[in-house]
């Protein structure tokens, strides 16, 4: 505790969330509550579809989700290998979310990656860090547009721009949210995936007991009344 000064008591569940969750407030997650779209990245796509959680997926976003371009051409990539991942990929070669291809995403999307790897890395390989340019992009474009991604590039940018970007952690919170599953089963679920792949525990969520706490009390944000 810095500075010598007491804490009061928290008596609202706002007040309660660990200061090491970015959306601390049931304001700060109001795109997830009240419906509007989600851009998603490859990689919580690929996270979800390997932890077998498809259907809460596809029951909860297929209507909200919108898949960028780019992202959707990382799955088809992918699905060479793992064909279940079809079941979260846009038509045509899946039935999930909403494709996204826009010129004026696709021109800042390319300004982005300009910006990170330089012109002449880019005009050599224009599909460097081009999925999460696009998703940012998007986001950037359409303002009433969140972000589920925990890429370095998303945790860098979407700040910047006032994007709202949520993790694995606040999705499987939101699957909880709508009943169904438990919250416990939810942070389960979390360190399932943290654990078979490092590459995928979020900046805010480490998974030990003190976050796990953590995941319970932003729970309680969420579904308060």
């Amino acid at each position: 505790m810095r500075g010598g000064r007491r804490r009061k008591s928290p008596s609202k569940p706002e007040v309660a969330a660990s200061a090491k969750w970015p959306h601390r407030r049931r304001e700060d997650a109001r795109h997830l509550l009240q419906g509007h779209p989600v851009v998603f990245d490859t990689m919580i796509l690929t996270a979800i579809v390997g932890a077998n959680r498809t259907q809460m997926l596809v029951q909860s976003m297929s209507g909200r989700a919108r898949i960028p371009d780019a992202v959707a051409g990382e799955l088809r990539g992918h699905s060479r290998g793992e064909p279940a991942l079809t079941s979260v990929m846009p038509p045509p070669n899946g039935s999930f979310g909403q494709l996204v291809k826009d010129r004026q995403i696709a021109q800042t999307a390319h300004t982005l990656q300009r910006a990170w790897r330089g012109a002449k890395a880019i005009s050599a390989n224009p599909k460097i860090d081009r999925g999460e340019a696009e998703c940012l992009a998007a986001c950037k474009v359409n303002r009433n547009w969140a972000l589920f991604s925990q890429d370095h590039r998303a945790v860098l940018e979407a700040p910047k721009w006032g994007i709202y970007l949520y993790g694995l952690p606040e999705l499987l919170m939101f699957f909880a949210a709508e009943g169904r599953c438990l919250p416990a089963s939810a942070w389960k679920i979390y360190a399932g995936i943290a654990g078979a792949e490092v590459a995928l525990v979020c900046q805010h969520w480490p998974v030990d007991s003190s976050s796990e706490a953590t995941f319970t009390q932003c729970f309680a944000v969420l579904t308060a009344p």
